[in-house]
């Protein structure tokens, strides 16, 4: 039977050996499920294609009691659809953004490293600006603040596209303030023997990462410009290198280019797919980490970033 609920009653509320729930009837399908831990969860019955579904709108005390009717009133006016655990629908997300975000490997990459083991198997509509908060704090304090403020700039966006097709209410993370970023640009240049030990590495390194990174030496170009060159991109009688806007940071035409030496080093590579660097003949190179890592092992090389060598 449902009951009237009140701020004295939600709170007088004490755990028993089972789980039970207090039914709203204020707002009908809201209810309080009491857990034997003394835990108190606000849940919200919703009607889905003829089907009943169970959403949870979030923990008392963090939701007070109008706060949780007005949530709930709110899903059920919008039309609030289920969508699943965060892993569930950042795959969904992950899909649509590959047709327009070059650079949603990095989304994938700080979702995995960062919300994924905090978050991932969690329903989406729990998660809360407390957990982003979270989140980011603890990338500070094993990363740095500039990391966490990256993050926050890449998984925003996600929690934005879920709210506008009301897959959640509204964005949790649209009140996150990222810390500020303190850190100063960075001034870090290889020395004529560092870059002497980096080349001779690359030079003894197999297809595709030796050549790739002889041709970021070369052209002095953007590490994800080089790993996703293309054989349609290259006029081997100009020796020039054309880089579309689609793949280029500042989104417009570069032109490159190319020296006797790198197109020697292009010439002879396998033409197995559209991407003269590819171990997947689907896609271009990825894993430069893995792949920086096995530089600075062999060359002592340290203290460095495959983007220094453009400066």
């Amino acid at each position: 039977m449902a009951t009237t609920l009140t701020d004295r009653s939600v709170k007088s509320l004490k755990p028993k050996p089972k789980q039970y729930e207090v039914r709203d009837a204020a707002l009908r399908g809201l209810a309080i499920r009491v857990n034997t831990d003394g835990t108190k969860t606000w849940t919200l019955i919703v009607s889905k294609g003829g089907r009943r579904q169970r959403v949870t709108l979030g923990s008392y005390p963090d939701l007070r009691l109008a706060d949780a009717r007005r949530r709930a009133a709110e899903r059920k006016q919008s039309g609030y659809r289920v969508g699943g655990s965060v892993e569930t629908v950042f795959a969904s997300y992950l899909e649509e953004i590959k047709k327009t975000r070059r650079a949603w490997r990095d989304v994938e990459q700080v979702a995995r490293l960062y919300m994924f083991p905090v978050m991932g198997p969690r329903q989406l509509d729990t998660i809360t600006a407390a957990d982003g908060v979270e989140m980011m704090d603890l990338i500070s304090r094993k990363s740095s603040d500039n990391r966490a403020a990256k993050a926050i700039a890449y998984l925003r966006p996600f929690f934005r596209w879920a709210a506008g097709r009301s897959i959640i209410p509204t964005n949790p993370w649209v009140v996150i303030v990222p810390p500020s970023n303190t850190s100063e640009a960075r001034e870090r240049v290889l020395s004529d023997d560092e870059l002497r030990k980096i080349w001779s590495f690359a030079k003894t390194a197999p297809y595709p990462f030796g050549p790739f990174l002889q041709l970021l030496i070369i052209t002095a170009q953007r590490r994800a410009e080089v790993g996703g060159m293309m054989w349609a991109e290259l006029d081997f009688e100009r020796s020039l290198w054309s880089i579309p806007s689609a793949r280029h940071k500042q989104k417009r035409g570069h032109e490159v280019p190319l020296p006797a030496a790198a197109v020697d080093i292009i010439t002879p590579l396998p033409r197995h797919c559209d991407w003269i660097f590819s171990t997947t003949r689907k896609s271009p190179i990825s894993g430069f980490g893995n792949f920086k890592t096995r530089i600075d092992k062999a060359t002592g090389v340290s203290d460095w970033r495959l983007h220094d060598i453009r400066r």
